[in-house]
């Protein structure tokens, strides 16, 4: 026979005050205190109000903020300036397309060669490891 107290015998042996699961609830109390804690002390240290921003009154445009006048902007002498200088850039987007396209065509050119010596060097690797037919 077993001589160990069975559960059933130190439940029995408890006092009447007392609650089963004490200790269990303990972690639980202690992170709730803690929990609480750091809610009072955020509470009771904020000193300063929240940031306020004033509202700016007028708008102000960005050349007005550089100081800058019609007179100093450039291009702003006339319309048919702009469109001058807009025709300027589209012919140079235009000549860098061709050469860019050129690049292109030299390269794949360079592609080409490079595979048809390769391939040569192949044909003529294997050419002699072939056997021959009488």
């Amino acid at each position: 026979m077993n001589l160990r107290p069975t559960s059933i015998a130190r439940a029995a042996r408890r006092k009447p005050g007392r609650r089963a699961g004490g200790p269990a609830r303990r972690p639980a109390l202690l992170l709730a205190v803690a929990a609480a804690g750091g809610l009072m002390v955020n509470v009771l240290t904020v000193n300063e109000p929240a940031a306020q921003a004033e509202p700016q009154l007028e708008s102000v445009s960005v050349a007005e903020q550089l100081g800058l006048t019609a007179e100093q902007v450039p291009g702003a002498d006339s319309a048919a300036t702009a469109v001058d200088s807009l025709g300027a850039l589209a012919a140079s987007r235009s000549e860098r397309q061709a050469v860019q396209d050129a690049a292109a065509q030299a390269q794949a050119a360079a592609d080409q060669a490079e595979l048809d010596r390769r391939a040569a060097e192949e044909a003529a690797f294997i050419a002699p490891l072939s056997p021959r037919s009488p």
